[in-house]
C-alpha cells in the first residue's frame, strides 16, 4: 500500500514555481495597457457626461427666458443698460391680483430666475450654472440674450448660445 501511495505521489504533474512566476508576469504585462485602456474610457465617460448635462441646462434655461420674453408685452421688458446682465419683465400687467414680475440676472457663475407676484411674494430659481458671461441687448423690438457657459473648467471649453426674439406690440 505505502509503494502504491509513493508511487502515485511521484507521478503527479503539476507546475513549477517558475512557471507560475511567469504567467503571473505575462498577466501583468498584459493588464498595463488594459487598466490605461480602462481608466481613458472611465475619464472620458464623465467628461462628456458633464458636457451634456451643462449643454442641457444652459439650453433649458435659455427655453425658460425665451418663452417668458414671448409672453411679456413690450412695454414691459426692460433692460439697464449700466448692467446688462439683468433682464426684468412683467406679465399679466392688466390684472393686478395676477401680475407678476420676472427678472434673470447672473450671481456668481449662476443665472438666477427671480418672480415677485402682485402680493409681495417673491422666489429664486437656479435657471444656469457655470456661467461665465450673460448678456441681454433690447434694440429697437429685439432682444438678444447670450450666454456663455463652461464646460469643462480644466481644459477651458466654453459654449454660446444666442437667441433672438422680436417683441410683439
Amino acid at each position: 500500500m505505502m509503494k502504491i501511495k509513493k508511487y502515485y505521489l511521484l507521478n503527479i504533474k503539476g507546475y513549477t514555481l517558475v512557471e507560475l512566476l511567469v504567467v503571473v508576469a505575462i498577466i501583468g504585462i498584459i493588464s498595463i495597457p488594459m487598466s490605461s485602456f480602462f481608466i481613458a474610457n472611465y475619464t472620458s465617460f464623465f467628461r462628456e457626461s458633464n458636457r451634456i448635462d451643462v449643454q442641457q441646462v444652459a439650453r433649458a434655461g435659455m427655453d425658460v427666458i425665451i418663452t417668458n420674453l414671448r409672453k411679456a408685452d413690450q412695454g414691459t421688458i426692460s433692460i439697464n443698460p449700466d448692467e446688462p446682465e439683468r433682464i426684468q419683465m412683467t406679465f399679466d400687467k392688466d390684472d393686478p391680483t395676477k401680475e407678476k414680475t420676472c427678472e434673470y440676472y447672473l450671481y456668481g457663475t449662476n443665472v438666477l430666475q427671480q418672480e415677485t407676484k402682485a402680493d409681495g411674494d417673491t422666489a429664486s430659481n437656479q435657471l444656469m450654472y457655470n456661467v461665465t458671461d450673460f448678456q441681454v441687448k433690447l434694440e429697437n423690438d429685439m432682444v438678444t440674450v447670450s450666454v456663455t457657459v463652461t464646460i469643462d473648467g480644466t481644459n477651458g471649453h466654453t459654449l454660446t448660445l444666442t437667441k433672438n426674439h422680436k417683441i410683439r406690440n
